[in-house]
């Protein structure tokens, strides 16, 4: 990593330790020479890849961010990889082109629509059926009526069919990764109330950065659901725990990799 860093093939940033001690962590993300290879190898120019080199320099937050987004999404891959399971992941960027012109009515709010945007959605096949997840990452600093309208954002996409219409898919469920730290569980707590009191139901499970991280996120009872009490895991071996619906919708035709 440090012999393609010097090179230009990759760019390298840091992230400062919050001890008084320890040296910060580095970040490798694509440089000018690695883009311009990645360009050669696809027959392209750069300035047709989704890279900008002006994304490197980004703040602090915006990097924890896409950093703990990258945490959930390896989790995810090596599930999926152990178990076999086919995995269609579509980050925030395209999320964020694709749905930003999809407002969504807020049911608090008359008359008011917004757009509703995940930090990343993906499918995992099992068994021959696709299973839909949409993550939002929450680091606590989220006030409570922004996280309660969000709530109900969720619950009025799904209940209209207009999740469906966009993604060719008949379930859904919304995944709150909690960040670590002293404060975790109480905040966790916290959002099942919210989500509980302007939505309901079983579309908002809950989980810990840490214990996400930890165990099989798909299989192993890590997750808290709206609703239920206990923990949960989102497929038994093999099989889904819940059916949103009986129906099943046309796959997704676009592929994003």
């Amino acid at each position: 990593m440090t012999l393609l860093y010097h090179h230009n093939y990759l760019d390298r940033l840091y992230v400062p330790v919050t001890l008084p001690y320890g040296s910060p962590r580095a970040v490798y993300c694509l440089g000018r020479r690695g883009a311009e290879l990645l360009a050669s190898e696809r027959n392209a120019r750069t300035d047709e890849l989704d890279w900008r080199r002006q994304d490197n320099d980004r703040d602090l937050i915006f990097l924890a961010h896409t950093l703990a987004a990258n945490d959930v999404r390896i989790a995810t891959s090596n599930a999926c990889s152990h178990h076999g399971w086919p995995l269609e992941w579509i980050e925030e960027r395209t999320l964020r082109s694709t749905l930003a012109g999809d407002k969504v009515a807020d049911p608090g709010t008359a008359g008011r629509s917004r757009a509703l945007i995940p930090d990343g959605h993906f499918t995992v096949e099992v068994e021959g059926v696709r299973y839909a997840f949409a993550l939002e990452l929450d680091r606590g600093g989220v006030e409570e009526q922004r996280m309660r309208q969000k709530a109900r954002l969720y619950g009025a996409w799904s209940q209209s069919g207009g999740y469906a219409r966009r993604f060719q898919l008949d379930t859904l469920r919304v995944l709150f990764v909690v960040a670590a730290g002293s404060a975790t569980g109480g905040r966790l707590n916290r959002l099942r109330r919210w989500t509980e009191e302007e939505s309901g139901g079983s579309l908002f499970w809950f989980a810990e950065h840490d214990r996400v991280l930890a165990g099989d996120l798909l299989v192993d009872p890590l997750w808290q659901v709206a609703g239920r009490g206990g923990r949960h895991a989102l497929l038994e071996r093999g099989r889904p725990v819940i059916r949103t619906a009986p129906r099943r919708l046309p796959a997704m035709r676009r592929r994003v990799p």
